[in-house]
């Protein structure tokens, strides 16, 4: 198994090198995602960068004894989409939408990877208007080699 920082690396380099999400992002925001790979300890990634993807290696789990070792991955992203849909009486802000297709987007490419994610949770975010966010914690599991 790859160490946590490796996943990481390589999810980067894949997400800032993806044609299908760079013109999705294009089509939907405008320009192509900004891609992360860590960050300065000042609090999130500055909103004008939308789209953003966000990646931190966060633990890794396994030893001698262990039959399968587990790597997880803070990846967070945000969304500026101020796009107002009105349909009869309901009005919905796509923002919430928008960054559902990011993330279907998002893990389209990490599904095709060397290390695809097994497991995520999370949450969405709304920190300011227009502007939306997710943080999720991607786990990938692999078989112990030691």
């Amino acid at each position: 198994m790859a160490e946590v920082y490796d996943i990481v690396a390589c999810w980067a380099r894949e997400l800032a090198q993806s044609a299908n999400l760079a013109a999705f992002c294009a089509e939907r925001f405008g320009s192509a995602p900004h891609v992360l790979l860590g960050y300065r300890n000042t609090g999130r990634p500055d909103e004008r960068l939308a789209p953003w993807i966000l990646l931190l290696p966060m633990e890794q789990d396994g030893g001698n004894e262990a039959e399968n070792e587990e790597s997880k991955v803070l990846l967070a992203f945000g969304v500026i989409d101020d796009q107002i849909v009105k349909s009869g009486a309901l009005t919905e802000l796509r923002g919430h939408a928008s960054l559902k297709l990011f993330e279907s987007a998002i893990r389209a490419v990490l599904s095709a990877s060397d290390w695809p994610p097994g497991t995520w949770g999370g949450e969405y975010v709304q920190p300011a208007d227009n502007y939306f966010e997710a943080h999720r914690i991607y786990i990938v599991t692999d078989t112990n080699t030691l």
